[in-house]
């Protein structure tokens, strides 16, 4: 009995301490739910329509559906989580290649296949195969690289007011390259 009497006198005194939390809860909605903050909230979290901001940079992208905006832990950019799509972002120095003769010599030994090459006025767009490779422990606890089928890339360079950065994807399908591309080309400075 004095059991049931202990629990009941906790549970009336969870109640009791809950409420005032959740009445200042509804107050400090009402309140940041004024004009001004809700104009606020929008200009920070959507530069442009459809444009999510690239970590570490002053620059947005615009990605297309399907390409999660699942931001990277080790670099600027981002994926979608299933490992079928990976994109990141840089800024480049004068040792970077500027042609894609430049990023096709320096890539030689890991393109298997040209599938696309353009210059253009501010850079490049260099799309190709890479064979995927994944390290694999055997029995005897040796590590070894095994190749488990094909990548899709893309390296594309542009200049986003006069700085020339290189926006590089790794994607799983072949199809997923051409919104990989719209996707570069959309990266533009916070406005």
């Amino acid at each position: 009995m004095r059991w049931i009497l202990l629990l009941a006198l906790v549970a009336s005194c969870a109640k009791k301490k809950e409420q005032p939390v959740a009445a200042e809860t509804e107050n400090a909605a009402k309140t940041e739910s004024t004009p001004k903050a809700e104009s606020a909230a929008k200009t920070e979290t959507a530069p442009s329509a459809g444009y999510v901001p690239i970590p570490d940079h002053d620059l947005v992208i615009q990605l297309a559906p399907g390409f999660g905006a699942k931001p990277l832990d080790d670099a600027p950019g981002f994926e979608n989580g299933d490992g079928t799509f990976r994109l990141t972002v840089r800024e480049l120095n004068s040792s970077d290649p500027a042609t894609v003769e430049e990023a096709k010599t320096r890539l030689r030994r890991t393109i298997k296949d040209v599938l696309h090459e353009e210059n253009t006025p501010d850079g490049y767009i260099l799309t190709f195969t890479m064979t995927k490779t994944e390290m694999v422990e055997d029995s005897t606890g040796r590590v070894t690289r095994d190749e488990s089928g094909v990548e899709y890339n893309l390296q594309l360079r542009r200049a986003v007011d006069g700085q020339p950065y290189k926006c590089a994807v790794t994607v799983a399908t072949k199809d997923m390259l051409a919104p990989a591309i719209d996707a570069c080309k959309s990266i533009k400075k916070k406005s």
